[in-house]
């Protein structure tokens, strides 16, 4: 199955998909996954061997809509046969949707917009936990049968560079 995962968010949600990579990448050797993110993220995943890193200018080639459109035209031949939106911004939504039109399954990430309005209005008397971004980066690649395990032990070897 080849897997293309879509994140532009910070640099915290990006590095929060490196364990759950890590595990995809140990419990599913047949499938190719393509992460899609901001092009200086990519040092966070250069350790995965079957993982292809797609690097994205969002301030200059593809910002906008129209840099949307490039990234997608950039993407589609690749056949992917599933498509993970884990942040739901504007580009990555408009990103998913084009890969709907042309036939693709996409899941997108429950960003718990509800549940968290309900945690600061109603007040700590009636908290309720909200899910870790852990726990719903899985519930997202569950969507489709892919599990992710606890097993992750090590950072990646390579080094980000700061800007």
């Amino acid at each position: 199955m080849k897997v293309l995962i879509v994140c532009f968010s910070g640099i915290s949600n990006v590095a929060s998909i490196v364990p759950l990579l890590d595990s995809l990448h140990r419990n599913y050797p047949q499938h190719q996954f393509t992460l899609l993110s901001r092009s200086f993220l990519s040092p966070l995943f250069a350790s995965f061997e079957r993982v292809e890193f797609v690097g994205a200018d969002i301030r200059k080639k593809h910002k906008g809509v129209l840099g949307a459109f490039k990234l997608f035209n950039q993407l589609k031949n690749a056949k992917f046969d599933v498509v993970f939106d884990l942040q739901g911004s504007c580009r990555s939504q408009l990103i998913g949707c084009l890969f709907k039109l042309s036939g693709k399954h996409v899941h997108t990430l429950d960003k718990q917009k509800h549940e968290t309005y309900q945690l600061i209005h109603r007040g700590a008397d009636k908290y309720k936990p909200l899910k870790t971004i852990f726990d719903r980066y899985s519930e997202v690649f569950a969507k489709v049968g892919l599990k992710t395990d606890d097993e992750f032990a090590k950072l990646p070897s390579a080094s980000m560079e700061c800007r």
